[in-house]
């Protein structure tokens, strides 16, 4: 009779830890997008300490976060652990993005070109190829060559003409050589960013 007993609570128990686990995930991505990056940092190590599930998601997060507080090698030493460690992973392109992008913000347009250059590569045909052809325009122009940036541009325009990126200022008018009011530096000399996600 006690082992009837007993079984209920156990199934209990375990139905509270599987749903505390699977509600893990969701609380980092809350804690990144509400701009909490010491603590997503904290809890990824933490979710990869207790093999929580969706690990290559747990390291993309916490290379976001790493990258949004400017460790921007700590950041693309994540976003490669999403490509080398799960070869199966849907986090591939936007690892990969990550790793260019810490170049980029790092100050290292050459490193961030090529990165993207490879992506052009290996994801062409993807639907957000938009996204690479922005940054190398990106890129291109804090190099201070014009005409590239124009080229990756005009690219941009011909696949996603309907997209965010398509629509920037820098976007539509690189070739007047206008400097629009959201595309100046910063009074330190840096430059500002947006990210965005969704999850």
């Amino acid at each position: 009779m006690g082992k009837f007993k007993i079984l209920p609570a156990l199934v209990f128990m375990l139905s509270f830890c599987a749903s505390s686990h699977a509600e893990d995930p969701a609380r980092l991505e809350k804690m990144f997008l509400s701009g909490e990056y010491a603590k997503a940092v904290s809890e990824s190590d933490r979710l990869v300490a207790s093999k929580a599930s969706n690990i290559d998601n747990v390291y993309y997060l916490k290379g976001l976060a790493l990258l949004k507080s400017a460790r921007y090698k700590e950041a693309r030493e994540n976003f490669e652990k999403v490509i080398t460690k799960f070869q199966r992973t849907k986090r591939g392109y936007d690892a990969r993005l990550g790793i260019g992008d810490s170049y980029l913000l790092g100050g290292d347009a050459g490193a961030a070109i090529k990165i993207y250059e490879e992506m052009l590569g290996r994801y062409r045909d993807d639907k957000n190829v938009s996204l690479v052809y922005h940054r190398l325009g990106n890129c291109y122009k804090r190099l201070g060559s014009n005409a590239k940036a124009a080229e990756y541009f005009d690219k941009l325009k011909s696949a996603s003409p309907l997209s965010f990126e398509a629509k920037m200022p820098s976007v539509l008018d690189i070739k007047s050589g206008v400097i629009f009011k959201d595309e100046r530096r910063s009074p330190a000399g840096g430059y500002f960013s947006i990210q965005a996600g969704y999850f």
